[in-house]
């Protein structure tokens, strides 16, 4: 992982999947990202959508909640990460979640989630974490068997979420 402030100049280039199942928290994203001179920013309100529009188009950054019905983020991510999807198997993602981090942190860290920020989020930590994360470039290689990932959301527990 190196830096490359270069690609900060061409942010207007960058390609962003927001997945989550709050149409206000796609909308507080949203408006984040465009302020910033993000200017492709697909959204999808579960994993299952998310795999779809994957499929036709290629994004730069993956930013998903957790906890989501049909197909978590996590779950989502282990796709992508294991090749059941088009999208690049090394494909940088941001976890924003309203669990805490030692809830899903060694699930997310099992299948390289880049960033967590956990929910209600303040948008300068955002932008900060998703600044840093557009500026690196990824050569890893990923050798390592994400299907072997055991993915446990129901175990994962927030008051009255489900």
């Amino acid at each position: 992982m190196a830096i490359d402030f270069e690609s900060l100049d061409s942010l207007d280039r960058k390609r962003i999947l927001l997945v989550d199942d709050d149409p206000f928290i796609l909308g507080v994203l949203e408006k984040l990202l465009g302020l910033l001179g993000l200017k492709t920013i697909l959204q999808a309100g579960d994993g299952e959508q998310a795999l779809m529009l994957l499929e036709g188009t290629a994004v730069d950054l993956l930013i998903t909640d957790i906890l989501m019905p049909k197909l978590d983020g996590l779950s989502l991510l282990k796709k992508i990460r294991s090749g059941q999807s088009s999208a690049v198997a090394s494909l940088p993602c941001i976890a924003v979640s309203s669990l805490g981090e030692e809830a899903t942190l060694p699930t997310a860290l099992a299948l390289d989630v880049i960033r967590f920020v956990q929910k209600p989020f303040k948008a300068l930590i955002l932008i900060k974490r998703l600044l840093i994360t557009l500026s690196e470039t990824f050569s890893e290689s990923l050798d390592h068997l994400y299907s072997d990932v055991p993915i446990e959301v129901d175990r994962f527990q927030l008051g009255g979420h489900d």
